[in-house]
């Protein structure tokens, strides 16, 4: 379970919570129902449309942002990612681009986009949503048909942007961190 993953001692989920709330202040953490996993370091919010992806939580944090007045963006950030740090974050939040429905991170390794280390912009809610209504599921798919501001990352924050998908990659965390709290 990602959302319990910890590096180096320390709740990756909690570390990022706190990074955010530093940032941009409220925080919030979409997944699925009735996990309290999470309950320590921010509010939890059931995905309003469960069952469908990484999409689908990203329209319910549009979904949250459209109560405020005016509309907030989303800031997004996965669970699984033990090294974002503030430096990825501030790259991403002074190169976010309001009028694009989203900026979105490319990764200088793989050339891929990183879709939940990302701004959404409440406009784009409309949009995830008429995707998530055609079961068009992909982020990256979305990002392209909707023209989200692509953000150049440089060589020395590709680190920040890996997430943690096996075992294995978790193990590569743990020694990346050296047994010290990760940034």
């Amino acid at each position: 379970e990602k959302a319990r993953m910890r590096v180096a001692g320390r709740s990756v989920l909690g570390r990022l919570c706190e990074l955010l709330a530093d940032r941009i202040g409220r925080v919030f953490v979409v997944g699925r129902a009735g996990d309290p996993a999470d309950a320590p370091f921010a509010p939890r919010v059931a995905d309003l449309r469960p069952g469908l992806g990484p999409l689908g939580g990203i329209a319910t944090a549009l979904h949250l942002g459209a109560a405020d007045d005016p509309p907030s963006a989303a800031c997004v950030a996965a669970c699984d990612m033990p090294a974002l740090d503030g430096r990825m974050l501030d790259l991403l939040l002074a190169g976010r681009d309001a009028e694009a429905p989203a900026t979105v991170p490319v990764h200088p390794r793989s050339g891929r986009l990183e879709p939940l280390c990302a701004i959404y912009e409440a406009a784009a809610l409309t949009s995830v949503q008429a995707a998530l209504d055609a079961g068009r599921l992909s982020v990256t798919d979305w990002l392209s048909a909707a023209g989200a501001r692509r953000l150049a990352v440089p060589e020395e924050l590709a680190g920040a942007m890996e997430s943690v998908n096996t075992p294995q990659d978790l193990r590569l965390a743990e020694k990346a961190a050296g047994g010290n709290a990760l940034p």
